[in-house]
């Protein structure tokens, strides 16, 4: 009996040590009931806008408020389905929008690039092993087009705005982003890139010469999902993560306390 007891306190502690040493985060696996969208004002002609999200029961839910050109939202999770995105300049009637459909597990960005025209990019969530992602959305009218060099590794050549590059898969660490804009300028961009992790770096309007370069994190760190707190009302409720590790872990702490003290008192009857 004593040994049926030892071995089943020491499966007990290696429970807890187990748990505890895993990171109580959420993931995107964890959490494909959900999709995630958020908007983005990217148009240098666009006054500050207020951008809205409904789904299938047609109430618009305020996403952003009086957003200026190089805002972007957090992301919003949303059940899977259709959606309609909604621009409208504050305080006034004029509107863009444009239809989306979600899927479980995948991100969207809406992205404003001029007054009446959004565009849908679809959003990476994941790098490879150890990597980084990261892509560049050309959103400069100053600068209608540009390259951009991570070091000597090339992200995008000539790339033309508005639009978006693929993600390209990189070393995490420290480093230059070398972003060449109209004339053959270059400017140096410092940035931290984390592993397995995903990025878009926006190009907007600065000055003449040089551009306002935005580093914008999509996906940081292993099994995390965009930022944002869950939302509901969207055409469906969205579900939030259950925290079972820390039940999990909270059970097996008490299943070891238990054990100890039966050995305890067998200790002190023998």
């Amino acid at each position: 009996m004593r040994t049926r007891l030892r071995r089943t306190s020491l499966v007990a502690a290696a429970l807890v040590l187990a748990i505890d040493i895993q990171p109580i985060a959420a993931s995107a696996a964890g959490t494909s009931t959900v999709g995630w969208v958020r908007l983005a004002q990217l148009s240098p002609t666009m006054a500050p806008v207020n951008g809205y999200l409904s789904g299938a029961s047609g109430a618009a839910q305020p996403v952003m408020a009086h957003a200026a050109y190089g805002t972007l939202s957090q992301y919003q999770p949303v059940a899977p389905g259709g959606y309609t995105a909604t621009f409208r300049e504050a305080g006034s009637s004029a509107t863009a929008t444009t239809q989306l459909t979600v899927t479980a597990g995948q991100a969207y960005t809406v992205a404003a690039f001029a007054t009446a025209k959004l565009q849908v990019l679809n959003d990476a969530l994941t790098a490879p092993a150890g990597k980084a992602s990261v892509r560049i959305i050309e959103a400069s009218r100053l600068s209608p087009t540009a390259s951009v060099m991570l070091g000597t590794e090339p992200l995008a050549a000539d790339l033309r705005s508005p639009g978006a590059s693929p993600y390209q898969t990189v070393n995490p660490g420290t480093g230059a982003l070398l972003v060449t804009t109209k004339a053959a300028i270059t400017q140096t961009v410092s940035t931290s890139l984390v592993a397995n992790s995903t990025y878009s770096v926006v190009i907007l309007d600065g000055t003449e010469d040089t551009a306002r370069v935005l580093v914008v994190g999509d996906a940081i760190g292993m099994g995390t999902v965009p930022k944002g707190s869950v939302a509901t009302g969207f055409g469906g409720t969205a579900a939030a993560r259950h925290d079972y590790a820390l039940e999990f872990s909270l059970l097996a702490v008490m299943l070891g306390l238990i054990v100890i003290r039966q050995l305890k008192r067998r200790r002190q009857a023998g």
